[in-house]
């Protein structure tokens, strides 16, 4: 039915390094601070401060987020460190939700940098919702200088499925993802249209994945969980969001950031 709700969940990837990054090359630097290992924190000569946001290659160095930028340094020495720029990130926030506007004109900010948009009843406007996707995905990378990743149905997905479900002992987890999202469908939890946008293969690759195991051996797990950060402990400045899910592990939180866009699916969900 062309009624059915379809909902974009829109994030940017790495925020704050990549807005850094952008504003940094149209200043004149000759370096993209995305391709080197860096973070946006606080001031290392204080001592002071978290990781905030880092670079795919700061990462691969077992770099966190939210981990203190000492420890930071002592995984990679040769690690480049950017204060945030608060200011400029809601400037540029405020141009790329007044952009996805032009798209639908129900779209509720949950953070400076993700955004569910609602597509409902837009097929008198738009014939296919996925092309669509990665059309609005190009759109902002030639615009704006740095990419986002747009989930379709899959976060919805994740946020409702039946964990015990998983639980039972020597389930095939292929299939428990295909008989969930049936079940799903015929209590009319999920459309039709909706269950076609899955990426089932995603799904079970991460509930497969030695994060995803952990994860449902896991007695607390919240889903979709408001956070606030304080980005200095000596600032006032906050930043809150929502995070995909937490689970508590040997009496820690471990947070996961779901990418379910098509170019992340084989590779499985990233955790941040």
């Amino acid at each position: 039915m062309k009624s059915e709700r379809i909902i974009f969940h829109i994030d940017v990837n790495n925020a704050f390094l990549s807005w850094t990054a952008v504003k940094m090359l149209q200043e004149g630097s000759n370096i993209d601070i995305r391709t080197i290992p860096s973070i946006i924190g606080g001031d290392e000569t204080k001592r002071k401060g978290i990781v905030l946001a880092k670079s795919p290659i700061a990462k691969k160095y077992g770099i966190k987020t939210a981990e203190t930028i000492y420890s930071a340094r002592q995984k990679c020495k040769n690690l480049q460190i950017y204060n945030s720029d608060y200011e400029y990130y809601k400037e540029t926030s405020k141009k790329l939700f007044t952009y996805l506007k032009k798209y639908s004109p129900s779209m509720e900010q949950i953070s400076i940098d993700e955004c569910f948009l609602d597509m409902s009843n837009m097929h008198y406007i738009y014939n296919d919702l996925e092309d669509l996707a990665y059309q609005i995905k190009d759109d902002i990378k030639n615009k704006f200088g740095f990419t986002v990743n747009i989930g379709i149905a899959t976060h919805r997905f994740l946020r409702l499925i039946d964990l015990s479900f998983f639980r039972r002992e020597g389930i095939d987890i292929e299939w428990a993802v295909q008989q969930e999202a049936e079940r799903m469908r015929q209590a009319n939890i999920l459309t039709e249209e909706e269950s076609g946008l899955i990426r089932l293969h995603g799904v079970a690759a991460f509930l497969k994945s030695d994060l995803g195991q952990r994860m449902l051996k896991s007695s607390d797990v919240r889903r979709e969980v408001s956070f606030t950060m304080r980005i200095d402990p000596h600032a006032p400045t906050m930043v809150q969001g929502i995070v995909d899910c937490v689970f508590r592990e040997n009496g820690e939180w471990i947070l996961i950031d779901y990418k379910t866009d098509k170019e992340t699916e084989t590779k499985t969900f990233v955790p941040r």
